[in-house]
């Protein structure tokens, strides 16, 4: 009898414990809270932006049509494959979210950033990746490198268009707010839709005849380095000088 008795008793324990735990894994979280501002292209865009780490940071890919100096940039309609894969001038199209622009559009003298602001450099991209937690060793590798970092620049699965898979989404810890906005090839085709749940963005750094890009991709957690042909159509984010 007595032994019934604690029997039940460390029932009664255990259940009280399990839901204080329970209570307290549904207690919700305070929300991060980024250090924010906004700024404006030549044309009038308004763009939100963030802090990350000492680095000032679009929030958004950039939306520009024209130059710093107002000269327009070339638009190739998605049907125009053949003029795009063989343009050596600066261009945009119309992708998933938002512009892809060529790599040419980034080098062009005229500026494509807003005053105050440039196109995110590799250098750059290696120093948010370190500030998010990638280990120093892997920041210059190729392919898909460290281990969360592209889940905290993506923005959450329940606020964005990236396809939940498994345990892979994105939680926007970083403030960066990226969005699946997919790419064009470098001879014109519109990239295949597993792509166009993919992020892709140039970096301004060339490599030889090619340019180093991003990659963020709805199934993986990492953040993928490569460099591309310069006829290719990524997105861009800017960074304060």
């Amino acid at each position: 009898m007595k032994l019934n008795i604690n029997i039940r008793f460390t029932f009664c324990v255990i259940a009280l414990i399990s839901t204080f735990l329970v209570s307290c894994g549904e207690k919700e979280m305070p929300p991060i809270v980024f250090m924010t501002s906004t700024v404006s292209d030549s044309e009038g865009n308004s763009y939100k932006t963030v802090k990350i780490g000492d680095q000032w940071w679009m929030q958004e890919d950039l939306k520009a049509t024209k130059f710093r100096d107002g000269s327009p940039i070339q638009l190739f309609s998605e049907f125009d494959k053949e003029n795009w894969s063989r343009t050596n001038k600066p261009g945009y199209s119309v992708g998933p979210t938002g512009f892809l622009y060529n790599f040419y559009a980034i080098k062009d003298v005229s500026e494509i950033a807003p005053v105050g602001w440039h196109v995110a450099t590799e250098e750059e991209w290696q120093k948010m990746e370190s500030y998010l937690g990638m280990k120093q060793v892997d920041l210059r590798k190729i392919n898909w490198r460290g281990s969360n970092e592209g889940d905290k620049l993506k923005q959450s699965y329940q606020e964005a268009d990236w396809v939940f898979y498994k345990d892979v989404w994105g939680t926007n810890e970083s403030g960066f707010q990226a969005l699946p906005c997919g790419c064009r090839l470098f001879d014109g085709r519109s990239c295949d839709p597993s792509n166009q749940r993919q992020g892709f963005w140039w970096t301004a750094t060339q490599s030889e005849n090619e340019a180093w890009y991003r990659n963020l991709d709805y199934k993986q957690s990492q953040i993928f380095r490569y460099f591309a042909d310069q006829n290719y159509g990524f997105a861009i984010r800017c960074i304060k000088d």
